[in-house]
């Protein structure tokens, strides 16, 4: 702190103006960082609506039935979805059953062809 005892009264206005204008620096770095955080702010937002709408969108697509006269969707082949599944055993049905359903939800298999290609794959070949 200043010693004030024999400053004259020019240099005690110097050192006030000083002081003010030292004050007026931090007072606007602290308002830049404040606009700064503001602005990190809104973008996060703007990032996460942009997230939000981009999920709702794939929802919405992947919700959507794939139908066989879809120009987007090939015909179902039951040829190569039989490669996919797993081999069959009798002595371990629970867990083939299990992967047999994985592959086709994964594979978007109609569950009216689950027949067709559980009796087409091996051992019923």
């Amino acid at each position: 702190m200043p010693q004030f005892s024999n400053a004259s009264s020019a240099e005690l206005q110097l050192q006030l103006r000083h002081l003010e204008l030292e004050h007026e620096t931090r007072r606007m770095e602290l308002e830049r960082k404040s606009q700064e955080r503001e602005q990190k702010r809104e973008q996060q937002q703007f990032e996460l609506r942009k997230l939000e709408l981009e999920m709702s969108r794939v929802a919405a697509f992947s919700a959507q039935p794939t139908a066989s006269h879809s120009p987007r969707a090939p015909p179902f082949g039951v040829e190569a979805a039989v490669k996919l599944v797993p081999k069959f055993s009798e002595h371990d049905i629970e867990t083939f059953l299990i992967s047999f359903e994985k592959i086709a939800e994964l594979n978007n298999f109609s569950t009216d062809k689950y027949a067709a290609v559980f009796f087409a794959g091996p051992p019923y070949r």
